[in-house]
Formats: C-alpha cells, structure tokens, sequence
C-alpha cells in the first residue's frame, strides 16, 4: 500500500533504518524503522514503528524462533537428503523391472559407485568457513 502526500498527493518514498522512539522505559533504539519523505520535499515527513523492533530485543523468525548468533547451513543436508532419497528410489525401481538380475545388479553398482564419487567429490570441494568462492 503506498502512501500519498497530505499536502501535494504525492506518492511518499520510504527508507529503512534505525531511530530512537519516546516509550515508558525511556529512549529506546529501534530498527527497521520507515521514514516517509515527499519527493517534492513537502514538510509532511514522519517516521513509521509499525514494523519496527526494538534494538536490545533479540529478532525471531515467525515471532517465536530465537535467530542463531551463527550462520547456520541447510543447504547441505537438503541437498544430500535428497540425493540419496533419489538413489533409493531409483535402486527400488531397478530392482521393480523386468530385467535380468546381472544386468540389475551392474545398473546398481555402477549408480552406487557414481554416486560414492560424487559425494566424494562434493566433500573435498568444499570451500572453508569464512573462505569465499571465486
């Protein structure tokens, strides 16, 4: 929803940052603060809270999640759930065919070989923490 102007109708633009506010407990820092500005420079200007937050409270995610001090990774266990839901899948429906077992038993060895080299793959490349990728 964009705000307009009270005195020329002007579509207000907006920045995001940190302002302190009058509360009970005194001046209190908050972030994720809205100024509202008229482009034309209007003098209309004001600060929205509504979406802001106390600096000294701790963010969560969902309004119930602590945020973790550390970078947490998720992408790794996804991806590598997923790689090896799709190769029980795929061994399960090698074994459902209609083939000769030989040639059942070589599809799987040879998938389960890749694979062991892909993951060994993906592990030794794996750049440090803190190490950027160029």
């Amino acid at each position: 929803m964009s705000r307009k102007c009270q005195v020329c109708g002007e579509e207000m633009v907006y920045k995001v940052g940190e302002h302190y506010r009058h509360t009970p407990r005194g001046m209190v820092l908050y972030r994720d603060v809205r100024q509202y500005t008229c482009p034309r420079g209007c003098p209309g200007a004001y600060f929205d809270f509504r979406y802001a937050h106390p600096v000294d409270q701790p963010l969560r995610i969902l309004g119930i999640i602590p945020v973790p001090k550390k970078p947490v990774n998720v992408v790794d266990p996804l991806l590598y759930g997923g790689l090896i839901a799709a190769y029980l899948l795929f061994v399960v429906g090698t074994l459902m065919t209609l083939m000769p077992v030989v040639v059942k038993a070589v599809v799987i060895v040879a998938v389960t070989v890749l694979g062991a080299l892909l993951f060994r793959f993906m592990r030794s490349k794996a750049p440090e923490p803190g190490e950027e990728r160029l």
